[in-house]
């Protein structure tokens, strides 16, 4: 999984909200199989506070892919940015191959956005209340005894499952 090196700051919605569309974007593209250029874990993302990119100011993202750099207008709305993101998220992931580029990509950001939408809802839920988990592990989860596993790893949730690609059906 890639991380993102985010510069600048957005105007209308928060950091943690960009990167949580980021994480999403590039989750669905890597779980099929779809790798950056190189292979590379890092993708620095730019913000702008002109929308004026590449010479032409109705452009409001931009990726080079083989520099695995996007680069977006500061003062998206969230809808402008989910959609945004997806798209230079897609350029990243994905070469055309010059063929269509623009229309290929805009059309699968249409059939894909839905699903990072509900991977941003899932991020967005309560993502200091992780933090703080991840954060305090090695600090306060630490055994005063000798080393084993916490029982409560086991807890069994309740999770729509959907079956249908799951080898055996009766598990």
């Amino acid at each position: 999984m890639v991380t993102f090196k985010i510069i600048g700051k957005t105007k209308n919605i928060s950091k943690e909200e960009l990167r949580a569309l980021l994480v999403a974007s590039a989750s669905v593209m890597e779980f099929h199989n779809m790798n950056t250029y190189g292979n590379v874990n890092e993708i620095k993302v730019k913000l702008v506070d002109v929308q004026y990119l590449n010479g032409n100011e109705n452009v409001i993202g931009r990726a080079n892919r083989k520099e695995r750099r996007i680069t977006i207008v500061s003062k998206l709305s969230f809808q402008e940015m989910l959609t945004t993101v997806l798209h230079e998220i897609i350029h990243i992931y994905m070469d055309m191959n010059g063929v269509s580029i623009e229309k290929c990509t805009s059309t699968l950001v249409s059939k894909l956005k839905h699903w990072v939408v509900d991977l941003y809802e899932v991020l967005m839920d309560e993502p200091y209340a992780r933090a703080g988990y991840i954060a305090h592990t090695k600090i306060s989860y630490k055994s005063n005894t000798k080393d084993y596993y916490d029982h409560d790893q086991y807890e069994k949730l309740m999770v729509d499952e959907v079956k249908k690609y799951r080898r055996n059906k009766e598990v």
